[in-house]
């Protein structure tokens, strides 16, 4: 996803995923990880996040770097509430599939097929697909390939290989 989309997409998306959105864009962090994202974990003098043994998908710890606008973000998210997740209102994130489609469909990210019996089928962006965006901001900001895969939490070189030769969408 380029800048411009990026853009569109955050503009279509309710207010209460925008943040959401922006540090999946910036970070490639999995949707599980920001989902259960605690302040405690947030550091704003280093501007990292601390994902601890067993919070990531391979279960190790790992330090993801904030850039200035996520830092920035999450710092005026902080002055805001009194709960001890970033997200969510108190409690974990819940589901927003709904209203990530929706947006993407008016961005143009996404379609929704209708079929005869009233079914209906998404197509397009999913948000697991912000840690291939994430991951070729690390790199394309001269982050070596070695320390990108430690970020974003790649294991094998060759997943990290495909992420870098698909096209950019």
């Amino acid at each position: 996803m380029d800048f411009a989309g990026f853009q569109k997409l955050r503009e279509n998306l309710p207010e209460r995923l925008k943040p959401v959105f922006t540090l999946g864009f910036y970070t490639g962090m999995r949707l599980g990880e920001i989902r259960n994202l605690k302040w405690d974990q947030v550091n704003f003098h280093e501007r990292t996040i601390q994902l601890n043994t067993g919070e990531t998908k391979n279960d190790e710890a790992r330090i993801v770097p904030l850039n200035t606008e996520t830092a920035m973000m999450l710092k005026m998210l902080q002055k805001r509430t009194d709960s001890v997740f970033v997200f969510g209102n108190g409690r974990p994130l819940g589901q927003f599939r709904k209203a990530w489609r929706t947006a993407c469909v008016k961005s143009k990210l996404g379609m929704v097929t209708k079929h005869e019996d009233g079914a209906e089928t998404y197509e397009g962006l999913i948000f697991h697909d912000l840690r291939r965006t994430g991951v070729r901001h690390l790199v394309c900001a001269g982050v070596s390939e070695q320390v990108a895969m430690a970020v974003s939490g790649h294991k094998t070189r060759s997943v990290f290989a495909t992420i870098l030769s698909r096209r950019l969408t």
